[in-house]
């Protein structure tokens, strides 16, 4: 919510400096010196941010990924491989190598998703691909949390392979519920779902 409020900041910042002003973002996301007030996250800053410079600047990033998409593979895994080693946030060497490996496993995730879909190795169902920045804009809202809820209580925090299942059910529920929530809206008050959606 504070993020979407600051949207014209961020405007005038990707417009004034562009990449430039996703950098200062990325460089507060990996140091943690951000605004310490309630709602203020460094995170949401930088993904929306990232979105928003993209979108402002009329950068495709997955042209981006594409040209150098084997050595962001190969620096995902090998962050992965040491995030996990490091036990992540648990230890201060895992907390410096987190931001890393999350900024680096997007993009990964982006150029693979880019590959399958343009190989059409899988359609995107309508619905997910209208959807999909309602889902970006509620995920955070209590249908995160449910979603970790649901899979702590059906899974537990015994057993290391239950738990696996669990951390991966997550982001299926949370989309999943989410997509409901978008198809219910769509279906019964449409325009207060495309005012949700921003107009999309």
């Amino acid at each position: 919510m504070v993020v979407t409020v600051c949207s014209p900041l961020l405007y005038i910042l990707f417009k004034k400096l562009k990449s430039w002003g996703l950098l200062i973002l990325m460089l507060c996301y990996i140091s943690g010196v951000f605004i310490n007030k309630p709602g203020f996250s460094a995170t949401a800053f930088l993904f929306f941010g990232a979105g928003a410079c993209f979108r402002i600047n009329n950068i495709d990033v997955t042209k981006i990924t594409n040209r150098c998409c084997k050595a962001i593979y190969l620096m995902a895994v090998v962050l992965w491989i040491a995030c996990t080693m490091l036990n992540g946030h648990e230890t201060a060497e895992g907390d410096l190598v987190y931001p890393f490996y999350v900024m680096i496993g997007c993009m990964a995730l982006l150029n693979l998703a880019t590959y399958i879909v343009d190989k059409g190795l899988i359609r995107i169902p309508q619905l997910c691909s209208k959807g999909s920045f309602f889902i970006y804009l509620l995920h955070t809202v209590v249908v995160i949390s449910l979603a970790k809820s649901i899979a702590f209580k059906v899974f537990g925090a015994t057993n290391p392979l239950l738990m696996a299942i669990g951390y991966l059910s997550v982001p299926i529920m949370t989309v999943s519920i989410c997509l409901c929530i978008y198809y219910i809206l769509n279906i019964y008050t449409p325009s207060l779902c495309r005012f949700l959606s921003g107009g999309r």
